[in-house]
């Protein structure tokens, strides 16, 4: 027998009903103070749960994800040295998540800060293999900024003073159009992709 349409949207929403069944016993076997242990869930479920919160919400824990997946030791931002530090290299780590214009948004760039890379993430939530991880080192995040920056605060005549001015920029990576998303591929790391996302 032939399915109508509106036997087709009720199987559609049977399945989203199950879906959404499936995230909320996930939300409730978790425990709120561990959710910054990646120990206490799998990759992917370390993602579907911070995909509901809001991008300030989820900033850190999953920048410590990330510190911790890549091996590295975080670092107080008193100490002016980015975020996370190998042996004796010094990282400063950002991340942007899955929005309407997948644009991977940096902001806060601190050039006067003593940083060796930058590691910037796009994580995409919805397709976490689709992600894009971007790795600069001092030099080239500078000359990025030179050329498509902008002041996160105020107007360039109001930071003329300003001895630790703090910039934006933004990329596109899937507008393979573009001649900025063109330039940043020398900046791609399927490496750091893959230990960051590879099991998710």
């Amino acid at each position: 027998m032939k399915k109508t349409l509106l036997d087709e949207l009720a199987i559609s929403i049977k399945l989203q009903e199950k879906r959404l069944e499936e995230l909320r016993q996930l939300y409730a076997s978790v425990k709120e103070n561990d959710i910054n242990d990646v120990s206490t869930l799998t990759d992917r479920n370390f993602f579907v749960y911070w995909k509901s919160k809001n991008a300030q919400e989820k900033a850190i824990p999953i920048q410590n994800y990330i510190i911790n997946k890549l091996g590295l030791t975080g670092v107080p931002a008193s100490e002016g040295h980015g975020d996370a530090k190998g042996e004796e290299t010094y990282y400063e780590i950002k991340c942007s998540f899955l929005n309407k214009d997948n644009r991977l948004n940096i902001r806060q760039i601190r050039l006067y800060q003593n940083n060796d890379y930058y590691i910037c993430c796009f994580v995409n939530e919805d397709d976490l293999q689709n992600s894009v991880v971007y790795l600069l080192t001092h030099q080239q995040m500078k000359k990025e900024v030179e050329l498509n920056g902008g002041f996160t605060h105020g107007t360039k005549d109001a930071n003329e003073d300003n001895k630790k001015p703090e910039y934006s920029l933004t990329v596109e990576p899937y507008n393979t159009a573009s001649a900025k998303t063109q330039r940043w591929e020398q900046y791609k790391s399927n490496h750091l992709k893959e230990l960051i996302f590879g099991k998710c």
